[in-house]
């Protein structure tokens, strides 16, 4: 999948602009000058959502009421295609593509980005949300149907939530029992896609950070039935749902040889983007090259881990666009620069 060219229009602090892409390229300019919201305007288009904000509203340019992104790819069978999404105040959203109406699944059923930015450090270091995120992802790529589970799901929690408010145990329990199986197989295929990627990011790891072992894990198998029906009490306290592939813990074990298993914020920030890298790779293996946007490439890493990485990025098939505000140049060739104060040099 390549990117070839962006429309933006009222979206964040870009009032409007243009831009054509290379298969290798770092956009640089200082912070503020808006090289995060253009990767950012080129993945709503891609998927409907942000990465940075789950309201779209904020992204609306403050002088105006709606924001609008175009943006024209080769999909990932190699045909043209061109996606559109806009957004109001009013929270009405609109995705086309190829000019006609479509839905979010439809859209990530064509477009397929990957992207690390700084707040993916949260994948190692921070809490299980953004590892739920992450894996749900590698879920999503292993089997297409995992997107309706995890909408169903979503639908029994909120049926669920409306029953606890109301006190209603007796349809409480008949759900609950209709949702066992969702929730294990929900669970099977975060399991699965949890092992798939342990065993890519040792792969693939094995000449970036060697003396690196990591793990990621998710919830051991229960009885799924009486753990739903011994909640149901604290539940009711509550008013909402206490357990299920929502709240689900995911852990990540790391270790740097055999004398420590804290990380700095310089080795978390590698090995997430590691992490996305291994990714990649697992999505390579279906021979589907998603475009890869890196935020803030290499602001936690030393000379020696930007060549590494550089040499990695260069012999990716994958489309790979970065951003940076202190990176102006490197030693490799293959790498198109694009200052978006000054233009290309």
């Amino acid at each position: 999948m390549k990117l070839s060219h962006i429309l933006i229009k009222n979206f964040r602090n870009i009032g409007n602009r243009e831009i054509l892409f290379k298969d290798k390229m770092m956009l640089n300019g200082v912070n503020g000058s808006g090289k995060t919201s253009i990767i950012e305007a080129a993945y709503i288009s891609f998927t409907g959502k942000s990465f940075r904000t789950s309201n779209l509203k904020e992204i609306i340019n403050k002088e105006t009421n709606f924001f609008f992104v175009r943006t024209n790819v080769s999909d990932m069978s190699g045909y043209n295609r061109e996606f559109s999404i806009g957004f109001d105040e009013l929270g009405q959203k609109k995705i086309l593509i190829d000019g006609n109406a479509a839905t979010r699944k439809e859209l990530m059923n064509v477009a397929v980005p990957v992207i690390h930015s700084p707040e993916d450090m949260e994948i190692i270091s921070g809490g299980p949300k953004k590892r739920r995120d992450f894996i749900d992802k590698i879920c999503f790529m292993e089997n297409k149907s995992y997107f309706d589970d995890f909408i169903e799901y979503n639908r029994y929690v909120k049926q669920k939530n409306m029953l606890l408010k109301k006190g209603d145990a007796k349809t409480l329990s008949y759900i609950n029992n209709a949702a066992v199986p969702l929730i294990k197989k929900i669970r099977d295929l975060r399991k699965t896609a949890c092992s798939r990627i342990n065993d890519e990011f040792r792969s693939y790891n094995s000449d970036i950070f060697p003396e690196l072992e990591l793990t990621i894990s998710t919830q051991h198998d229960e009885n799924i039935a009486e753990k739903l029906q011994s909640k149901i009490p604290r539940e009711m306290e509550k008013g909402f749902a206490l357990y299920g592939p929502h709240v689900d813990i995911i852990s990540v074990k790391t270790a740097l040889g055999e004398s420590r298993t804290n990380v700095s914020m310089g080795e978390s920030y590698l090995i997430s983007l590691v992490l996305k890298m291994a990714e990649l790779s697992l999505y390579s293996k279906k021979e589907l090259y998603p475009v890869f946007f890196i935020d803030d490439i290499f602001v936690y890493l030393d000379k020696k881990r930007k060549t590494n990485l550089y040499e990695k990025i260069v012999e990716l098939k994958n489309q790979v666009i970065m951003t940076s505000a202190i990176e102006t140049s490197c030693d490799f060739k293959q790498i198109s620069f694009l200052n978006i104060a000054n233009g290309e040099k």
